[in-house]
């Protein structure tokens, strides 16, 4: 969670390899949300799947870097909830990050640092930095960061036990780096200029000694920093530990909140707790009484928490559930006057909101077959269906709905039983038009419907032609 404007606030959460965004007011109220992007499972060759998502705030919207199968990516949403992709010109992006953070100077530059985890070509296993400027352009890419001397290499030289890393943007034209080793008490806060130096000796954060009872089996699940409050910072910190011998194993929970001034030197003591289980986000934002405020899932809900230390104050459920699992997937599609429908899946099925272009809820969310739809200009639509891997034959086919999302009919555009993958793309081609483009045995089809589903014209690509 990030606060990125002065009444809302910023979610993300990643779920069945899609990355979605929400921006909320202070009253919890849904303004905007957006899907940044979703995918397919990635290609896992390697053996390993890195899903690493870091948001920070970066001019008048916010940053996301991640890494996705290893796949570097980065977007920038902007106050309307928008996502766009960076693709930097002559630069293919990373596609061996093992870890990804980033962070965004108050003109607006931007750097994306990353852990390359594992060994495909011949650059060397390390971290390193990609350098943006306002405008999104690159300035330099691939710059080594070196944390340690020759003759004392860190332990982690792999993908598996890669460190966890954050960015803190200075003030001036530098950045913090706050590293966890993995297998160690030790934080340890660099500083570092725009060309990858280090510019200060780092220092040295041990956590308490009791805060690792055992080493058998360890997963991070919080390493997280807050916003700046009076020159200072919080640093979340929390491992679950496996100890005891099989079957009468246990997991130990150490939880850490460290107090940092703006060089990185700790200040006063550090807070620990072993009683709960805690994941906090990358951002929690840290309010001038002391208390922060954080999200997580509950059986796939959605809360906003607020803690003072490890002390619960308050707990709010920030999605519309039926009973208590499965919210994802959410999908917008926009219709035309200013309105959207929100389509997501819950644990009932699919689920469909009207919003206005404040993102302020227009009557009750409805129950539909459908998620993802292709208005037009007397508010009737239409929704594309297609084969999955679960089904007998493959198909495509479209729904008609009304102007109140009412289902009229659904016409089949294409059936193979000799396979259920099918693959296809569509869009509104104007007011009343759309088109559907798909695979077709050994040709791609491209019809032209409209509004009525009528078929206006169609066009056949055989393979190997032009």
């Amino acid at each position: 969670m990030i606060n990125l404007f002065e009444e809302t606030y910023y979610l993300s959460w990643f779920s069945s390899y899609t990355l979605s965004t929400a921006f909320y007011n202070q009253q919890g109220e849904l303004l905007n949300e957006a899907v940044v992007y979703g995918d397919n499972l990635p290609d896992c060759g390697t053996g390993w799947l890195g899903i690493t998502n870091s948001a920070v705030k970066c001019g008048s919207g916010f940053l996301i870097a991640s890494s996705f199968g290893g796949s570097l990516r980065i977007h920038k949403v902007g106050e309307n909830g928008t996502a766009a992709p960076i693709e930097p010109a002559d630069y293919y992006l990373p596609t061996t990050a093992a870890r990804v953070a980033s962070g965004a100077l108050p003109g607006g530059e931007y750097v994306v640092l990353w852990f390359k985890g594992y060994n495909e070509d011949q650059t060397p296993i390390g971290l390193y930095a990609d350098y943006f400027n306002a405008q999104d352009s690159l300035i330099a890419a691939n710059i080594p960061i070196k944390l340690y001397d020759d003759q004392n290499p860190p332990y982690f030289y792999d993908s598996y036990s890669a460190p966890y890393f954050l960015i803190n943007a200075n003030t001036d034209t530098s950045y913090q780096l706050i590293l966890f080793e993995q297998d160690s008490l030790l934080v340890s806060v660099y500083q570092f200029d725009g060309y990858g130096n280090m510019i200060s000796t780092p220092n040295k954060i041990f956590l308490p000694n009791n805060f690792f009872v055992s080493n058998s089996y360890r997963q991070v699940t919080s390493f997280a920093l807050s916003n700046k409050v009076d020159g200072k910072r919080k640093l979340f910190t929390s491992v679950q530990d496996e100890a005891g011998t099989y079957p009468n194993t246990f997991i130990l929970k150490h939880n850490a909140i460290t107090t940092l001034d703006e060089d990185g030197n700790q200040a006063g003591n550090i807070i620990t707790d072993t009683t709960q289980f805690i994941t906090i986000s990358k951002s929690p934002f840290l309010n001038s009484d002391g208390s922060y405020f954080y999200s997580n899932t509950l059986s796939g809900d959605i809360f906003l928490k607020r803690n003072i230390n490890y002390t619960p104050l308050d707990s709010t459920k920030i999605n519309d559930d039926e009973t208590g699992s499965r919210e994802i997937n959410p999908v917008i599609s926009v219709i035309d006057d200013g309105e959207a429908l929100i389509g997501w899946n819950d644990e009932v099925g699919v689920a469909v909101q009207k919003i206005d272009a404040s993102g302020n809820r227009i009557g009750e969310k409805k129950r539909t077959a459908d998620k993802n739809f292709i208005s037009f200009s007397d508010k009737t639509s239409i929704s594309i269906r297609k084969s999955d891997y679960n089904s007998p034959f493959g198909f495509i086919a479209f729904a008609k709905y009304d102007d109140k999302l009412n289902l009229q009919t659904i016409d089949t555009v294409y059936t193979n039983p000799a396979s259920n993958q099918v693959n296809y793309t569509s869009y509104k081609l104007n007011i009343d038009n759309f088109v559907l483009f798909y695979s077709m045995l050994d040709s791609l089809c491209l019809n032209v419907y409209n509004k009525s589903g009528i078929l206006l014209n169609k066009y056949s690509f055989p393979a190997g032609s032009n």
